[in-house]
Formats: C-alpha cells, structure tokens, sequence
C-alpha cells in the first residue's frame, strides 16, 4: 500500500519552509520513499523577525505567536497544493514545526500549532513528534538514524528532513514506532505525534 503524505521543515539558517510531496511503501520492514514534488517558500521580513524573536516573548505571546504561525503554515500548504493541482491526492501532512529556542534543558522548543495548521488545510496533521519522547526523558534523534533504523532504501531522503516529516508522519498514522528510546535515551520507544484531523464531520 502507497501512503502519499507532505512533510514540513523548517530550521535556520534557510529561514523557509521547505515542503515534500511523496509516496511512501514498505515491504518486509524496508521502507521506500518516492519524492514527486517539492517547494521551497522563503520567509518574508515579517516572519523571519518574528520567528527570532520568539525566545524573548512573554507566554501569552508566545501562545499567540504558536497559533498565528501554524495558520501560516497551512496558508503556504494551500499554495504548494494548489500550485500543483493535489486536491484530494493528499492524506496527511507532517510537520514539526520550527525550532525557535532551546528550554532549561536544552530541549529544542518547536513552534507551529498543528490544530491551527489542520484547520487552514482541512487535511488530516501529524504534529509534536517528539513530546511523548522528551517526557520520557529522551534528548531527539536525527534523521539519519530515523533514515538508518528503518531501512529507507532511499538514498536522497536521509539529508530530505522535510521528506522524513513526511515519513515520520506515515508512521505516526500506522501506529507504528517512530521514534526510538535507543537513540534518544528515552525510557521506551515511542509512536510519537499528535493528530488533528482537519476534515470536516
């Protein structure tokens, strides 16, 4: 079975959205990842200020600030679909949002409400991957070793964060392991994500 899915990602120092249309199957325990389409939306002013300022704003803002940039999210979303004529060809969208500090801990703190992001979309979003993770005391894995553990027979996606969104996304909807206590030092591994559905009853 094909699973299509967009992933997200967005990180310094590219200050823009990098989004992935792609199909993914597995067979025996080895995924393979088939990329069909991908855009890269720069940032304006107005968001790039806002994103690096984020660490100095007060709670309520940040709050404010959380929701206001998944809506953005999914605005950019509804322009890649629509650029590229994926109405109804879409299952899900993955995304980790943006990391916009480090708290206490040194735990990468990740803006970008998936609900918000949902509802400008109304397609189904696979957020916060790494929640469940983090409260088991787990530190985050890399993408290479998501890559390495899953037997992506897909050369291109392990330096694709975007396309591995997207695959972490898939895994989260299967209900399969995604993140893994041996590499983060968390106590278990974990299906990690949140799911906001984004269609209509």
């Amino acid at each position: 079975m094909d699973y299509r899915a967009i992933g997200l990602y967005s990180g310094n120092p590219a200050a823009a959205l990098d989004i992935v249309f792609a199909s993914f199957s597995e067979k025996a325990g080895n995924w393979t990842a088939d990329p069909h389409l991908s855009a890269r939306y720069t940032y304006n002013t107005e968001w790039m200020s806002r994103l690096e300022d984020a660490a100095s704003l007060t709670a309520p803002s940040y709050c404010a600030l959380h929701t206001a940039y998944g809506t953005y999210l999914g605005e950019l979303v509804n322009r890649f679909v629509t650029d590229n004529a994926l109405q109804f060809k879409v299952a899900l969208i993955a995304s980790p949002g943006h990391i916009v500090f480090n708290d206490s801990q040194g735990q990468p703190v990740w803006a970008g409400d998936g609900a918000a992001l949902a509802a400008a979309t109304r397609i189904p979003v696979i957020s916060d991957f790494y929640a469940i993770d983090r409260a088991w005391g787990g530190k985050q894995q890399t993408t290479e070793t998501l890559a390495a553990r899953l037997s992506l027979t897909s050369p291109e996606a392990v330096n694709n964060p975007a396309l591995l969104a997207a695959l972490m996304g898939v895994l989260r909807w299967r209900q399969e392991y995604n993140v893994f206590g041996a590499d983060t030092g968390a106590v278990a591994n974990s299906i990690g994500g949140a799911f906001w559905n984004g269609d209509e009853a």
